[in-house]
Protein backbone atom coordinates (compact mmCIF):
# COMPACT_ATOMS: atom_id res chain seq x y z
CA UNK A 1 0.00 0.00 0.00
CA UNK A 2 2.75 2.41 1.02
CA UNK A 3 5.49 1.01 -1.20
CA UNK A 4 7.70 -0.14 1.30
CA UNK A 5 11.43 -1.49 0.94
CA UNK A 6 12.44 -4.60 2.65
CA UNK A 7 12.81 -4.67 6.00
CA UNK A 8 16.53 -3.59 7.42
CA UNK A 9 17.53 -4.64 11.33
CA UNK A 10 18.55 -2.69 14.32
CA UNK A 11 19.43 -3.63 17.27
CA UNK A 12 16.34 -3.70 18.59
CA UNK A 13 13.49 -3.52 15.89
CA UNK A 14 13.27 -3.79 12.20
CA UNK A 15 12.08 -1.12 9.98
CA UNK A 16 11.10 -0.76 6.63
CA UNK A 17 11.13 3.29 5.77
CA UNK A 18 10.53 5.82 2.66
CA UNK A 19 9.45 9.15 1.43
CA UNK A 20 5.58 8.61 0.52
CA UNK A 21 2.75 10.86 -0.51
CA UNK A 22 2.19 10.93 3.38
CA UNK A 23 5.65 11.84 4.22
CA UNK A 24 8.22 10.17 5.88
CA UNK A 25 6.84 6.13 7.40
CA UNK A 26 8.53 3.94 8.97
CA UNK A 27 7.17 0.25 9.56
CA UNK A 28 8.68 -0.93 12.79
CA UNK A 29 8.97 -4.65 14.03
CA UNK A 30 10.29 -4.87 17.51
CA UNK A 31 12.61 -7.49 18.37
CA UNK A 32 12.38 -7.32 21.60
CA UNK A 33 10.42 -9.80 24.28
CA UNK A 34 6.60 -8.23 23.93
CA UNK A 35 6.94 -7.14 27.21
CA UNK A 36 10.34 -4.96 26.50
CA UNK A 37 8.86 -3.30 23.55
CA UNK A 38 8.78 -0.18 25.27
CA UNK A 39 12.94 -0.54 24.96
CA UNK A 40 11.81 -0.95 21.17
CA UNK A 41 9.62 2.12 20.91
CA UNK A 42 11.95 4.25 22.80
CA UNK A 43 15.36 3.26 20.14
CA UNK A 44 12.87 4.13 16.96
CA UNK A 45 11.56 7.36 18.81
CA UNK A 46 15.69 8.02 19.65
CA UNK A 47 16.82 6.82 16.10
CA UNK A 48 14.35 9.43 14.46
CA UNK A 49 14.04 11.92 16.60
CA UNK A 50 10.08 11.12 16.77
CA UNK A 51 7.66 12.11 19.57
CA UNK A 52 5.32 9.53 20.72
CA UNK A 53 2.38 11.52 18.95
CA UNK A 54 4.22 10.37 15.79
CA UNK A 55 3.39 7.07 16.48
CA UNK A 56 0.94 4.30 15.62
CA UNK A 57 0.48 1.55 16.78
CA UNK A 58 -0.78 -1.75 16.18
CA UNK A 59 -1.57 -4.47 18.79
CA UNK A 60 -2.62 -7.78 19.46
CA UNK A 61 -6.17 -7.65 21.01
CA UNK A 62 -7.59 -11.22 23.13
CA UNK A 63 -10.72 -9.37 23.66
CA UNK A 64 -11.78 -9.10 19.95
CA UNK A 65 -12.39 -11.67 18.12
CA UNK A 66 -10.43 -12.95 15.43
CA UNK A 67 -9.96 -10.61 12.69
CA UNK A 68 -11.86 -7.72 13.96
CA UNK A 69 -9.70 -4.32 14.14
CA UNK A 70 -10.33 -1.69 16.72
CA UNK A 71 -8.91 1.77 16.51
CA UNK A 72 -8.49 4.07 19.57
CA UNK A 73 -7.21 7.63 19.24
CA UNK A 74 -5.15 7.13 22.71
CA UNK A 75 -6.15 5.38 26.03
CA UNK A 76 -4.89 2.86 28.73
CA UNK A 77 -2.63 0.09 28.21
CA UNK A 78 -6.24 -2.24 28.63
CA UNK A 79 -4.07 -4.99 30.42
CA UNK A 80 -1.69 -5.64 27.23
CA UNK A 81 1.59 -6.19 28.55
CA UNK A 82 3.62 -4.36 25.75
CA UNK A 83 1.51 -1.10 25.92
CA UNK A 84 2.28 -1.28 29.44
CA UNK A 85 5.98 -1.50 28.87
CA UNK A 86 5.72 1.31 26.26
CA UNK A 87 4.26 3.61 28.75
CA UNK A 88 6.61 2.71 31.33
CA UNK A 89 9.58 3.46 28.94
CA UNK A 90 8.24 6.44 27.27
CA UNK A 91 5.26 7.55 30.04
CA UNK A 92 2.85 8.16 28.07
CA UNK A 93 0.39 5.91 25.49
CA UNK A 94 -1.07 9.67 24.28
CA UNK A 95 -0.55 8.00 20.45
CA UNK A 96 -3.48 6.14 17.94
CA UNK A 97 -3.26 2.00 18.74
CA UNK A 98 -5.12 -0.31 15.96
CA UNK A 99 -6.54 -3.55 17.82
CA UNK A 100 -5.98 -6.97 15.88
CA UNK A 101 -8.68 -9.30 17.27
CA UNK A 102 -7.27 -12.35 17.83
CA UNK A 103 -9.64 -13.78 20.14
CA UNK A 104 -9.05 -15.72 23.89
CA UNK A 105 -8.68 -19.24 24.29
CA UNK A 106 -12.23 -21.27 25.30
CA UNK A 107 -11.35 -23.47 28.15
CA UNK A 108 -14.97 -24.81 29.41
CA UNK A 109 -17.29 -22.89 27.29
CA UNK A 110 -15.77 -19.63 28.60
CA UNK A 111 -13.04 -17.24 27.56
CA UNK A 112 -10.26 -17.84 29.92
CA UNK A 113 -7.70 -15.23 31.32
CA UNK A 114 -5.16 -17.81 32.69
CA UNK A 115 -1.84 -17.31 31.74
CA UNK A 116 -0.92 -20.49 30.35
CA UNK A 117 -4.17 -20.71 28.44
CA UNK A 118 -3.43 -17.53 27.18
CA UNK A 119 -0.08 -18.13 26.48
CA UNK A 120 -0.80 -21.75 24.60
CA UNK A 121 -2.96 -19.61 22.33
CA UNK A 122 -0.87 -17.55 21.13
CA UNK A 123 1.97 -19.37 20.39
CA UNK A 124 -0.42 -21.92 18.76
CA UNK A 125 -1.08 -22.34 15.11
CA UNK A 126 -4.54 -20.91 14.07
CA UNK A 127 -7.08 -22.91 12.27
CA UNK A 128 -7.41 -22.63 8.36
CA UNK A 129 -10.20 -20.17 9.29
CA UNK A 130 -8.58 -17.98 11.88
CA UNK A 131 -5.79 -17.68 9.65
CA UNK A 132 -7.98 -15.93 6.71
CA UNK A 133 -9.49 -13.64 9.25
CA UNK A 134 -6.48 -13.03 10.69
CA UNK A 135 -5.03 -12.42 6.86
CA UNK A 136 -8.08 -10.10 6.55
CA UNK A 137 -7.56 -8.20 9.55
CA UNK A 138 -3.95 -7.12 8.29
CA UNK A 139 -5.30 -5.90 5.32
CA UNK A 140 -7.75 -3.92 6.82
CA UNK A 141 -5.58 -2.48 9.45
CA UNK A 142 -2.96 -1.55 6.87
CA UNK A 143 -5.95 0.32 5.02
CA UNK A 144 -6.76 2.09 8.50
CA UNK A 145 -3.10 3.29 8.94
CA UNK A 146 -2.90 4.80 5.26
CA UNK A 147 -6.60 6.18 6.16
CA UNK A 148 -5.22 7.89 9.46
CA UNK A 149 -2.23 9.28 7.48
CA UNK A 150 -4.47 10.74 4.69
CA UNK A 151 -7.71 11.53 6.83
CA UNK A 152 -6.89 11.93 10.41
CA UNK A 153 -7.67 9.20 13.68
CA UNK A 154 -10.97 9.83 14.27
CA UNK A 155 -12.35 9.62 10.18
CA UNK A 156 -10.57 6.56 10.31
CA UNK A 157 -12.27 5.19 14.06
CA UNK A 158 -15.90 6.12 12.08
CA UNK A 159 -14.89 3.89 8.93
CA UNK A 160 -13.49 1.02 10.69
CA UNK A 161 -14.80 0.45 14.17
CA UNK A 162 -17.64 -0.44 12.32
CA UNK A 163 -16.85 -3.35 10.09
CA UNK A 164 -17.86 -6.87 11.32
CA UNK A 165 -16.55 -9.84 11.01
CA UNK A 166 -18.76 -13.01 9.45
CA UNK A 167 -16.96 -15.30 12.25
CA UNK A 168 -19.92 -18.31 11.74
CA UNK A 169 -17.52 -20.45 9.30
CA UNK A 170 -14.94 -20.21 12.21
CA UNK A 171 -17.17 -21.37 15.24
CA UNK A 172 -16.89 -25.07 14.53
CA UNK A 173 -13.68 -25.68 16.61
CA UNK A 174 -12.43 -22.63 16.86
CA UNK A 175 -11.26 -21.44 20.24
CA UNK A 176 -10.50 -25.02 21.47
CA UNK A 177 -6.78 -24.18 23.27
CA UNK A 178 -4.29 -25.58 21.64
CA UNK A 179 -6.00 -25.69 18.45
CA UNK A 180 -5.98 -21.37 17.44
Amino acid sequence: MLGLPQYERESRFRVSQAETAHGPVAVVIPRTLMNESGKAVQSVLDKYRAEPSDLILLVDELDLEPGRIRIRASGSDAGQRGMRSIKSVIGELDFPRVRIGVGRPMVDGKGSHHPDDVADWLLSDPTPSERQLLFEAEQRAAEAVVHMLEHGVESAMNLYNRVTVDTESMESGAGDAGTA
